[in-house]
Parts: C-alpha cells; structure tokens; sequence
C-alpha cells in the first residue's frame, strides 16, 4: 500500500489587466490604434478612431502544488 502524497508548498496567483480606464473619451477606446486603415494613410490616420475594438480585460488565474 502507497503512502498518501503529502502537499508541501501551494501557491495562489491572481493577475488582472485592463480593468478600469478613466477618460472622457466617447468612443470604444481611448488608446485607438495607430497607422491602420484600408486607405493606406499611415501617419495621417493616427489619433482617428476607425471603429476598432477596444483593449481585452484579461484575468489570469492559477494554483502552482507541490507534493
């Protein structure tokens, strides 16, 4: 008969990113991309707001054992 497998160290972690933002900002994201739309305007384009998604919300959790 085997021995029970004893727990000697466990770990817990918790990391969130993107949770709030604060501006006044109407439009989906603050942060909108740069360089980026169908028309090839580069430079130009930066600081306009093409309707894209805004920044993910990320959670990360885990639970690290040793035995």
């Amino acid at each position: 008969m085997r021995a029970p497998l004893r727990l000697s160290a466990v770990r817990v972690y918790v990391s969130a990113q993107n949770l709030l933002t604060f501006t006044r900002y109407t439009g989906l994201d603050p942060e909108q991309g740069t360089n980026s739309n169908s028309l090839g305007d580069g430079v130009r384009a930066t600081g306009i707001d093409f309707g894209t998604y805004p920044s993910s919300r990320v959670f990360t959790v885990g639970l690290n054992a040793g035995f």
